[in-house]
């Protein structure tokens, strides 16, 4: 199945602000959050925005379908094809 995610904030310096996602049948949020960590992770480590992948949850908003994920199911949501997931990252230096 094929999902879109859209980034907004710092988090977009690592991934762009626009991927799709190629994710087995029924995968979970939490699938998506393990992919991006997989393949971002790194690369967010080295611009000094680990983080945002280690903690995502907490780190940024997560939206599907344009309802946050705390309001749905959580990490157990369950991702269909052409769901678009937004990600707003809100972390900032202080």
């Amino acid at each position: 199945m094929n999902v879109k995610v859209l980034f907004k904030g710092p988090i977009s310096v690592v991934t762009g602000e626009e991927i799709n996602v190629k994710l087995p049948d029924r995968s979970r949020i939490s699938d998506l959050i393990d992919f991006l960590r997989r393949n971002y992770g790194e690369i967010a480590e080295k611009k000094g925005l680990g983080v945002v992948f280690r903690d995502f949850v907490a780190q940024n908003i997560v939206l599907i379908n344009n309802r946050d994920l705390s309001v749905l199911n959580g990490l157990n949501t369950m991702l269909k094809p052409g769901d678009v997931i937004k990600v707003i990252n809100f972390t900032h230096g202080g």
